[in-house]
């Protein structure tokens, strides 16, 4: 037989605990699995997810030699060369620009306009 009444509501206070403890642990467990289901299912609906993936393993087989022709795409050096693009196409532009206003200034009326008044004032 057990002792005082106090001995026995602190064994029913230690095993409601258990169980409450038990209990946040499942819970915990399940909420875990949830949330990874989700970031799962996102991910994998994510198109710059599967973009990125994809680009990850043209990489990976084309540094193993399985696809033939294919370079390494490195995301730094494709943005290299496309700044260098860039750059290379406003230069272009620039002189172009400078070009046509060269030509312009060349066939300007006001270059001839001397010509003009001399010869209007002789008549």
């Amino acid at each position: 037989m057990r002792g005082t009444r106090g001995e026995r509501s602190r064994d029913e206070k230690r095993h409601q605990e258990k169980k409450n403890k038990a209990q946040r642990a499942q819970r915990k467990k399940d909420d875990i699995t949830r949330v990874r289901t989700l970031v799962d299912t996102a991910l994998a609906s994510d198109p710059r997810i599967k973009a990125f993936k994809a680009a990850e393993k043209a990489a990976r087989d084309a540094k193993k030699g399985k696809v033939a022709g294919a370079e390494v795409v490195d995301p730094k050096v494709k943005a290299e060369q496309e700044k260098a693009q860039k750059e290379k196409e406003e230069q272009e532009k620039k002189d172009q620009a400078e070009k046509d206003a060269k030509d312009k200034v060349s066939f300007s009326p006001s270059l001839s306009l001397p010509f003009l008044l001399i010869e209007t004032s002789k008549g």
